[in-house]
């Protein structure tokens, strides 16, 4: 058993990570269209941002609990050393400069980032690198937590915002005393305002003091013991928030008991922090200081700081501890047994009175989680156990809960008591099907994630009121039923932003109970799903009324994504097409980013979004009714000059009864269509004979299932990937040649394919080749002049009988693969200067041919050495393998099929020195391997597996057959499954 105390930011940075990208693009709504869509690259920044300090990334979050403020002054301290940008220069502007760090801070913050491109020891080195193995009894507690070994400037730079820490102390304690939330009597009030005027004094020099610690050590010792109180200040308070929000969910009155007690607490505290007073240095400078702009703390919704990410950097070491006695100053803890048995944990209940973040992986620590009773941060890995411990409830300080990898069935209900509770976020927990009953009693929830609910779909049931839980934020899925859940709990949910799928819309009876969701108020919602019931099974009248409730469904205009799935009303709803400006055409909806059309199969048209001028992805699927692409789909009628202007990606698919897509310039008047469409790709669409040529930015281009497809567009010039399945094409474009950036092509199943153009010298960006399963293909002109193929595939083409490459420019060659092909003459120019080779399969050629055809030149020797593996396919009248292998000497991986003509193995095998795998499948007549002298030179052979080859099966046999003295000493021996102890 280990268990490590470390920097337990970087684990809790992947925690938050994906809460945060999903709310950040919620925050942004109010931006500009052009703005928007830089916004979009947030979520590949996240992690690049987080890595550089991710103390003082959480630090951020939990103190504001606000993403867009995290991002645009974490942003900018990563930046300093960086030209500005123009995005977060938008960012502030908009929110009236509130974003701008002060001077100082970015000062300090500059100490650890250093060059833009340079990660801080630790962000990403493994927990092996950063392990430092000590006996419990090697070092002091008080040690462990000040870190052993002097501090770098680097670790104060988190420590900073103990600033923000009281402030925040403050700010709570300021609301807790003027609005009054519960009847104090008046040593109680007096109490709590003493304690309001030592910390605004003691403030006052908090400035000064974090500038001095790093070369004072008075300073540094009366700041640590000031931080100490400050944590109790805050354990204090946080509980009488609890029972203020307990009274408001319960309603009843706290305890004249409870209230006596918190006041001695208060009491105990203000004597140490008028100690604290007077022993502050003289020399200390006085200063008002507000380190970030203002932050209003909310006694019910607000996060608040995790103070282990002030404590501890990502610079401090990690410990290897061997129990867990007596480390009761330890705030962050990271648990793990690396042992395969877990044992019993045992442990005082004051060994963790100041545990405030805990991460456990495979531990789940059953009803000893009540004795942590501080804990803000916690993070269940890996548990075994099939229900969470009851006592949870204890922890009535929690924060964050993270469940992931767990077997557990269902959430306690005692977890609905937690009223702190801000986050829940469960992940990798398939068996749990529900959330509590009483769920809505955690008023101050402001994110729930379960990953696996969407999969589930439409099994789910939600706990009733879900109404109540207005300050929720996240809030990914809400599912319907027929017992009553009705949509107008949405429309309580004010909050909620970021993304929401809204599942069993059949449950919804007409547009008023639609609208009673108040989506159409709903600014920070950006990304919505629209769901009935599954496509089968409903009766007739329910179409009717799925027009009415997408009617009432109307988003509101800032929406970036919508999803609509197993609608089944004739037509779509008014609002997709109601315009600003009739005149222009421009949609309400013109920040529209994304849209999905799936299984609508009663529509007999697609709408009309040619017009949305933002609209970068389209997916159309299982729209079966439409036979025909038309005017419909690219315009309603009004003179616009570019049509589909920012389209990126088009994909439709498992259209059964689609037989036409007209070309838009056909129809209208617009100068351009499709002006920015990179990826096209049709599927299943069975019935479809062309598709249109307008495509002039085409990049991919995958086709598949598209049986009656007789041409493909000609001008592909940018085109850099083609991939063609099952399809009923004759040929492939003519101008293919003129591809200069192709880099991708896959033909698989044309059956109609007789033959490929001639390439000529033009792919020079080509990567990878691969033709596979056309029976029909007769001829693959001379390909050349190939200086960046990689991989080459010719595969199951019967008719195929000459087949002539020069690879003489293909030095990067990696991959060749020429299989089950009728070939009579292969002819592999330059297959001698394949200098990269790794793999080669080959073979399952013309059974006419009693010899396998030449692979190369004399020089073949001398070549190759790069070369791994290699699979050979034989015929009926083979009866030897090309000689040719034999000069492979770096060959490790040897693969023989259908070789039923050879009875025995060559003895020129035991010159292959570096072979560690020899697989021999259906070869029928094998009775022999190499001679035991021969066999004795595969000094490093693992393997050997041995599949359908009945006679030599035979003579291999355990310890009996004639031939297991040549293969007793390899260590693996599996002979048809199974497995033989070799290794004499």
């Amino acid at each position: 058993m280990s268990v490590t105390y470390y920097s337990t930011e970087v684990k809790m940075v992947e925690t938050i990570l994906n809460v945060v990208a999903e709310e950040i693009l919620g925050k942004l709504i109010s931006l500009t269209t052009d703005q928007i869509n830089l916004a979009w690259g947030f979520k590949e920044h996240i992690e690049e941002v987080a890595c550089y300090a991710p103390s003082l990334f959480l630090s951020l979050f939990l103190t504001s609990g606000d993403c867009t403020y995290l991002f645009a002054s974490y942003y900018r301290k990563r930046n300093m050393v960086r030209k500005k940008d123009r995005f977060w220069e938008h960012v502030e502007k908009q929110n009236n400069c509130r974003f701008k760090l002060p001077k100082e801070v970015q000062e300090e913050a500059s100490l650890t980032i250093g060059e833009p491109n340079k990660k801080l020891k630790g962000a990403s080195t493994s927990n092996k690198d950063k392990e430092r193995e000590i006996s419990s009894t090697s070092i002091s507690n008080d040690d462990m937590i000040r870190g052993v070994f002097e501090k770098s400037k680097a670790e104060y730079i988190a420590e900073i915002l103990l600033g923000v820490f009281v402030e925040g102390l403050i700010a709570k304690l300021r609301s807790i005393v003027v609005e009054q939330h519960i009847s104090f009597n008046l040593g109680f009030k007096e109490g709590l305002i003493d304690l309001l005027t030592l910390l605004t004094q003691i403030q006052l020099v908090l400035n000064d003091a974090e500038k001095r610690q790093a070369s004072d050590d008075f300073v540094r010792s009366w700041l640590a013991e000031f931080r100490l109180v400050a944590y109790d200040i805050d354990d204090v308070l946080d509980e009488l928030g609890y029972n203020i929000l307990q009274q408001k969910v319960l309603n009843y009155s706290l305890p004249s008991n409870d209230i006596i007690n918190m006041a001695n607490k208060i009491k105990i505290i203000n004597e140490s922090l008028n100690r604290l007073k007077g022993d502050i240095p003289s020399d200390l400078r006085a200063e008002f200081v507000n380190l970030i702009p203002e932050i209003s703390f909310n006694m019910e919704i607000d996060s608040f700081l995790d103070d282990s990410v002030i404590e501890i950097t990502e610079t401090l070491p990690q410990y290897k501890l061997y129990n867990l006695d007596n480390i009761s100053k330890v705030q962050p803890l990271f648990v793990r047994f690396d042992d395969q048995t877990i044992p019993e944990i045992s442990f005082t209940e004051d060994g963790f009175t100041k545990l405030r973040t805990l991460v456990s992986e495979n531990v789940g620590f059953g009803n000893m989680l009540s004795n942590f009773k501080c804990l803000r941060v916690l993070k269940l890995s890996d548990v075994s156990t099939s229900e969470l411990p009851h006592s949870i409830e204890q922890l009535i300080h929690l924060r964050f809960l993270h469940i992931s990898r767990a077997k557990i069935v269902e959430i306690p209900k005692s977890i609905t008591k937690l009223y702190n509770l801000q986050t829940l976020r469960i992940e990798d927990c398939c068996n749990l099907t529900k959330l509590p009953e009483d769920l809505s009693d955690l008023i101050n929830l402001r994110h729930i994630y379960i990953d696996h609910f969407k999969r589930l779909g439409y099994k789910i049931k939600m706990p009733e009121n879900m109404g109540r839980l207005s300050c929720l934020h996240t809030l990914p899925f809400f599912f319907l039923d027929q017992d009553g859940h009705l949509i107008k709990e949405l429309g309580q949910l004010n909050n909620l932003r970021g993304e929401l799928d809204i599942y069993n819309l059949q449950y919804v009876r007409g547009k008023e109970e639609a609208r009673s969701a108040n989506l159409a108020k709903n600014a920070k919602i950006f990304k919505l799903g629209f769901h009935w019931g599954a496509r089968f099974g409903r009766a007739r009248d329910d179409y009717e009324n799925d027009e009415e409730v997408l009617e009432g469904l109307k988003p509101h205009r800032n929406l970036k994504s919508l999803t609509i799935k197993f609608f089944k009303g004739a037509k779509f709803p008014s609002w997709m097409f109601t315009s600003l400006d009739a005149g222009v055409g421009l949609s309400i909806y013109n920040n529209l980013i994304e849209i999905s059309l799936k299984w609508c199969n009663k529509c007999e048209e697609i709408p009309t979004l040619g017009h949305l001028p933002c609209l970068r992805v389209l997916q159309i699927e299982g729209m079966n009714n439409v036979r025909c692409v038309g005017i419909e789909f690219y315009s309603d009628g009004n003179h616009i000059n570019t049509l589909f202007p920012a389209l990126r990606r088009l994909k439709m698919e498992w259209m059964d009864r689609l037989e036409e897509w007209k070309d838009a310039k056909e129809l209208t008047t617009a100068v351009e269509v499709f002006p920015c469409l990179e990826e096209l790709t049709i599927c299943s669409c069975r019935k479809l004979t062309s598709l249109p040529h307008t495509c002039v930015s085409l990049q991919e281009l995958v086709v598949q299932n598209c049986l009656d497809l007789r041409s493909l567009p000609g001008v592909l010039s940018l085109l850099q990937h083609l991939e063609i399945k099952m399809c009923g094409i004759k040929e492939l474009p003519s101008g293919l040649q003129s591809c200069r950036s192709l880099q991708h092509l896959e033909i698989d199943n044309c059956f109609n394919l007789r033959s490929i153009p001639n390439l000529g010298e033009g792919l020079h960006s080509l990567i990878q080749l691969r033709i596979w399963k056309c029976p029909n293909l007769i001829s693959i002109p001379n390909l050349q002049e190939l200086p960046s193929l990689r991989q080459l595939e010719i595969w199951e083409c019967p008719n195929l009988t000459v087949f002539v490459v020069d690879l003489r420019a293909s030095h990067s060659l990696a991959v060749l693969k020429i299989l089950r092909c009728g070939i009579v003459q292969l002819c592999l120019d330059g297959f001698d200067c394949l200098t990269q080779l790794k793999s080669l399969e080959i073979g399952g050629f013309c059974e006419e041919l009693n010899t396998f055809p030449s692979l190369a030149s004399t020089s073949i020797q001398y070549s190759h050495i790069s070369l791994e593996k290699v699979e050979l396919y034989g015929w009926p009248k083979l009866n030897h393998l090309p000689d040719e292998i034999q000069h492979f000497t770096a060959l490790k991986y040897l693969d023989l099929y259908e070789f039923d003509g050879i009875e025995a193995l060559s003895d020129w095998l035991g010159n292959l020195s570096s072979l560690q795998k020899l697989y021999l499948v259906d070869c029928k007549n094998l009775m022999y391997l190499p001679t035991e002298q021969a066999m004795g030179r595969l000094t490093k052979l693992e393997t050997l597996e041995i599949i359908n080859c009945p006679k030599l099966e035979e003579r291999c046999a355990e310890r009996s057959g004639a031939e297991w003295s040549k293969i007793a000493r390899i260590p693996n021996i599996i002979i048809m499954g199974n497995i033989l102890k070799g290794g004499f």
